[in-house]
């Protein structure tokens, strides 16, 4: 199980495009939500005194379901581009175990995706850390397996129903 963890971890050595997707899409988001946030509290519009922290933590729980499924959906393209399903099959490697290796793998990244968000949340924003992880660990473990279902249902609509389930 740890195996298909590690090999997709180190993918991110060779592949420049794998980690713009951690660290570039929070970057952005962060950015521009948290000055879009900062904007709307300061004008005054609204009488949420907490506007900016909330929009950040949105955005960095969206980052673990919407990421999630993403990064379990190229785990299984990923073995389908580099022609390693044949490997795979050959191995005495159970369907569950890769499952299991691909959700470490998954939990992995968004520990990383997480630890960097709140760190720029910080470092731009100034924002508790503290409240912030809080609410943050309150939504943490449905997200968590919200994304977990998202990826593999996609990733069995790809499975059975091939080029049909994508077009």
């Amino acid at each position: 199980i740890w195996a298909i963890a590690l090999r997709h971890l180190r993918l991110y050595k060779h592949d420049l495009n794998l980690l713009l997707m951690v660290l570039y899409w929070p970057i952005l988001d962060i950015v521009t939500w948290g000055f879009f946030g900062s904007w709307i509290q300061g004008s005054g519009i609204t009488q949420f005194h907490n506007y900016t922290t909330t929009t950040l933590l949105s955005v960095l729980l969206w980052q673990i379901a919407a990421r999630g499924a993403n990064i379990i959906a190229l785990a299984f393209n990923e073995e389908l581009w580099q022609n390693n399903i044949i490997n795979l099959f050959s191995l005495p490697l159970k369907l569950l175990e890769w499952s299991l290796g691909t959700i470490i793998y998954f939990a992995i990244m968004i520990g990383i995706t997480a630890l960097f968000g709140f760190s720029l949340i910080y470092a731009l924003y100034d924002i508790s850390f503290l409240e912030l992880t809080y609410n943050f660990f309150i939504f943490l473990l449905p997200l968590f397996f919200s994304a977990i279902w998202l990826g593999f249902t996609s990733l069995a609509i790809v499975v059975f129903l091939g080029k049909r389930g994508v077009e």
